[in-house]
């Protein structure tokens, strides 16, 4: 944990979480049904304290957040890096269903370091379809810049009880603008002799799913926004 979270931010921390739980089920099998809980700790650095492999019973995943210790370390908050390892780490394998949803909630007792990789953490949970929740416990300008939309207590109950086959008219989701963001980002795309055609097209829908949340400017009329380019590799 970061170096200014309290004891009492962080039992509050805690007691959100076991709320969240007790209104969840859990996945009793690797089904994609129920769900599957992880947990970590971040600063500097992220921390696996609870895997989704762990638990199937709720009563043990309970008695198990109950004795997570706080432990504070000298390292300071960085948000975009943890984001980072959620999407290439945490959500690595996930289970294959058309309801399945990934959710990563993050909770922060102060701002976040480096606005540049939380900028870059929030493209990446767009294309890999993540929906990133942020509990804030003091203002958090650089994180709120990075999101378009922030949630209530109505946004909570339609996230974890939304039923894709029978939408609520209540909880209809505005799509997010796109992201403003000063970068040149260039895509390389692996053309070898070993890449099937399947992982191509998924490539090109990363591709294309990314290019979504950006603005672009004019690309010789402006410094501003972004400019894209594309590249094959191949031997």
């Amino acid at each position: 944990m970061s170096e200014d979270v309290t004891p009492a931010a962080f039992e509050r921390m805690r007691d959100i979480v076991i709320s969240l739980l007790r209104v969840i089920k859990l996945s009793e099998s690797n089904c994609p049904t129920g769900a599957r809980i992880s947990i970590v700790s971040y600063n500097t650095n992220t921390r696996y304290l609870i895997r989704f492999s762990e638990f199937q019973r709720n009563d043990l995943l309970l008695e198990a957040v109950q004795r997570i210790p706080l432990e504070r370390s000298s390292g300071r908050r960085n948000i975009g890096m943890a984001m980072r390892f959620i999407a290439r780490n945490v959500f690595k394998q996930v289970r294959q269903g058309v309801l399945i949803r990934k959710v990563a909630i993050f909770f922060t007792s102060g701002p976040s370091q480096d606005a540049t990789s939380i900028n870059t953490a929030v493209l990446e949970f767009g294309a890999l379809d993540i929906t990133p929740v942020v509990i804030a416990f003091s203002e958090v300008p650089n994180i709120r810049r990075a999101f378009s939309r922030w949630m209530t207590l109505e946004d909570f109950n339609c996230l974890f009880g939304k039923d894709k086959c029978k939408p609520d008219t209540n909880c209809e989701v505005t799509v997010p603008p796109p992201v403003m963001v000063n970068m040149d980002i260039t895509y390389v795309m692996d053309s070898s002799g070993s890449i099937d055609s399947d992982e191509f097209e998924r490539a090109k829908d990363f591709v294309s799913t990314m290019l979504d949340h950006f603005i672009t400017s004019q690309p010789r009329g402006s410094d501003e926004g972004a400019r894209v380019a594309l590249v094959q590799q191949a031997p």
